[in-house]
Parts: structure tokens; sequence; C-alpha cells
């Protein structure tokens, strides 16, 4: 009985972890995109030693 009681938190703990990830990256869904394409265009820009 105790055992399946410990499965229900551990599941319960992981469903509202997946949920608070999940909402994390909507909300911050641009600013995201902003960064990581911030950083592919720095990589692009100076992976041959900036523009000639």
């Amino acid at each position: 009985m105790s055992s399946s009681i410990a499965d229900c938190i551990y599941a319960a703990i992981g469903a509202f972890g997946l949920t608070m990830v999940s909402d994390f990256l909507l909300e911050y869904q641009i600013a995201i995109h902003l960064a990581g394409g911030e950083l592919v265009w720095n990589l692009c820009f100076y992976a041959d030693g900036g523009m000639k």
C-alpha cells in the first residue's frame, strides 16, 4: 500500500515538473528564439574571422 502511494507522489511530481518546464518554454518562446538566432549569427559571423 505504501509503495503505491509513493509511486503516486513521484508521478505527481514528474507531471507537475513537466508542466512547469512546458509553461516556461511557452512563456519565454520569443526570447529563446531571439537568443538562439543571436547565437547562430555569432557562430556563423565569427567562424571565418568576421566579414572581410
